[in-house]
């Protein structure tokens, strides 16, 4: 894959000062923890509007809604994992139960619930204010 203005990103990112990584740091770290709360909070609250399976604790969702919270597997695998890459520590937020990616995106026997997408749109333009406000001229 090759990436249009990487060099050029590259470079404006080498330029930023110390002290203001450490801000996009923070920025970026309270950000994702907005992130994984809301993901949480996604599958945690009803109303669910699926079925309601007999072998299952909780009503089920339906397509469109995020996941129902029938074992709490889901909710406790979405993590924060930590990566360096410029000198500047970045967080993602995952999901690491194994069937996350089926319920996100869905498959071919059924419509997605996605649950990460949602919280990530709620909070981005968040951070982009943020990180923009914190950095304003402080790249050349």
């Amino acid at each position: 894959m090759n990436v249009i203005g990487i060099k050029s990103l590259r470079k404006k990112l080498d330029s930023i000062p110390d002290d203001y990584k450490l801000k996009l740091q923070s920025i970026i770290s309270r950000n994702a923890d907005n992130i994984q709360a809301e993901a949480r909070r996604l599958i945690r609250e009803p109303p669910k509007t699926g079925i309601k399976h007999p072998s299952l604790p909780n009503q089920s969702s339906a397509p469109g809604e995020a996941p129902a919270n029938q074992t709490g597997k889901l909710m406790r695998g979405i993590v924060k994992q930590k990566f360096k890459s410029r000198g500047i520590e970045f967080v993602r937020v995952v999901s690491n139960a194994a069937y996350s990616a089926w319920l996100e995106f869905g498959t071919r026997n059924m419509l997605a619930r996605p649950f990460l997408q949602p919280a990530f749109k709620r909070w981005k333009k968040n951070v982009r204010l943020r990180i923009k406000r914190e950095i304003k001229g402080k790249i050349k």
